[in-house]
């Protein structure tokens, strides 16, 4: 009989299966109440989810998003966080776990330095 050691399994592999459900379960959840695309001023956007990081106790779970067109970014950011108890009621229906997390949407500036990093990088090259 093999003993698998716990030393040696990984102690995020947990954390991260969190961060993917729920990931996966607010897209489904915002995509459901149209709010990926929709927006007050009229205009067109697209709103994607790029990560979750949910604390160790998972009580608090940060969302981070990209829009598209970026001029829309603060309007998102609004209408995200005013429908956040909505949403967490909704994913609280979907979730399994002890307690549910309080969520808190967040723009994700990790991609824009990316962006801005390459075009340097590209002028550099030049």
């Amino acid at each position: 009989m093999r003993r698998i050691n716990n030393a040696t399994r990984k102690p995020f592999d947990r954390m991260n299966k969190v961060n993917n459900l729920i990931l996966s379960e607010l897209n489904g959840i915002l995509l459901k109440k149209g709010l990926l695309t929709q927006s007050k001023e009229g205009g067109d956007r697209i709103i994607s989810l790029s990560r979750v990081e949910t604390g160790r106790d998972l009580r608090s779970a940060k969302v981070f998003f990209l829009v598209i067109p970026e001029k829309y970014r603060a309007s998102a950011q609004t209408a995200l966080n005013k429908k956040a108890g909505e949403i967490q009621n909704m994913l609280a229906g979907k979730l399994q776990t002890k307690s549910k997390p309080r969520i808190e949407f967040l723009y994700d500036t990790g991609q824009s330095n990316a962006f801005a990093v390459e075009a340097i990088l590209n002028e550099i090259e030049k």
